[in-house]
């Protein structure tokens, strides 16, 4: 069986536990996927052969693309940190499948249950997939993989079946082009489908709801659909469907993930430089506000300011006529939002 421990700090970063009995037929590799989390200290992980306890009849869990119908028969992975993660602290799980038997592509994923509960306490544990096709949703990509858990417990991979769902969804994609986010999904085939919800989130915890699309309401045919999100958020954003039947009950999708480095593109004007102390600043950005930041030669802070947006166009006027003496300075531009800033020089004639 074997134990495997590894001590974590607050990263993105990867930590593999190469579990199992240690044969090419009875290795069963898991690992973590740290998103920033903060209290976890170490995890231990431990495969556990023919542990993977169910009864089928009471297994509920569902994806809201499929529902689960059987679990594996190899086993399940254990992960068992020195504490659990508090928010926003988050990770994503893989399990190499390599040596487990009878998924199925799309219809396969990862489900949990708090450790030592019972046969039919499997479930999603509101972790997420990727959309059909993607990450760790296909056999050939040797492992099966889960996004955006909140909590280490029992873990192990399970196969579905989707005819009991109202959509078949075939793919879901977000593209960032020219400052918007092009979204675009299609399903193959929709029962009793009344509309999709985007919905978008900063943090993966809290959605807000974005744009209606009607459904098709009943197609055996190949559908797409498209929106666009003319005001995405700065940085990392995530996106999903919400899918709600025409008796008004829901389902969501998997989620995909936009990073918006659109304020890069930032153009800045400082005019009249040189200048006799009075100037104007000009800036064009997609962040919400602007700190501008004036330093002197030596790097010290004389006069900083949040400047708003009119249409993603910034602009100011600045008196300094009396303040500044003859000499070199530097304009700082800082999105509050974004992580870059952004420095022009001015000389000041008297």
């Amino acid at each position: 069986m074997g134990y495997f421990k590894r001590h974590i700090t607050k990263n993105r970063s990867e930590y593999v536990f190469p579990v199992g009995e240690g044969t090419p037929s009875t290795y069963y590799q898991g690992a973590i996927i740290n998103r920033d989390m903060s209290d976890v200290n170490w995890i231990v992980s431990r495969f556990e052969p023919s542990l993977a306890r169910y009864d089928s009849s009471k297994l509920e869990a569902s994806t809201g693309e499929f529902d689960y119908k059987r679990l594996c028969d190899e086993g399940m992975w254990v992960f068992e940190p020195d504490q659990q993660p508090s928010f926003p602290g988050m990770y994503d799980v893989k399990l190499w499948i390599d040596n487990i038997d009878g998924l199925t592509d799309n219809l396969f994923g990862i489900v949990k249950r708090p450790k030592g509960a019972g046969a039919s306490a499997w479930g999603t544990g509101n972790c997420v997939l990727n959309n059909p096709g993607g990450k760790g949703r296909l056999k050939e990509h040797g492992y099966a993989l889960s996004l955006m858990c909140q909590s280490f417990s029992e873990q192990t991979a399970g196969d579905g079946d989707g005819t009991s769902q109202p959509i078949n969804l075939l793919n879901f994609d977000a593209k960032l082009k020219d400052g918007d986010v092009n979204l675009n999904w299609t399903t193959a085939s929709e029962v009793n489908n009344d509309y999709f919800t985007v919905q978008r989130s900063t943090n993966g915890y809290e959605w807000k709801d974005i744009a209606k699309v009607d459904g098709a309401g009943n197609s055996s045919s190949r559908m797409s659909y498209s929106e666009v999100d003319n005001e995405p958020h700065q940085g990392i954003s995530y996106y999903r469907l919400k899918q709600t039947d025409l008796n008004g009950e829901a389902t969501h999708t998997g989620i995909v993930t936009i990073h918006n480095k659109s304020y890069e593109k930032t153009d800045i004007t400082v005019y009249p430089n040189p200048s006799r102390g009075q100037f104007n600043i000009e800036m064009r950005s997609n962040a919400e506000s602007i700190r501008m930041s004036l330093y002197n030669i030596n790097g010290e802070l004389l006069f900083k300011k949040v400047l708003g947006s009119s249409n993603g166009h910034y602009e100011g006027s600045f008196n300094f006529r009396d303040k500044l003496s003859s000499g070199v300075y530097f304009i700082r531009m800082t999105p509050i939002d974004g992580e870059n800033s952004y420095t022009e020089k001015i000389r000041i004639n008297r």
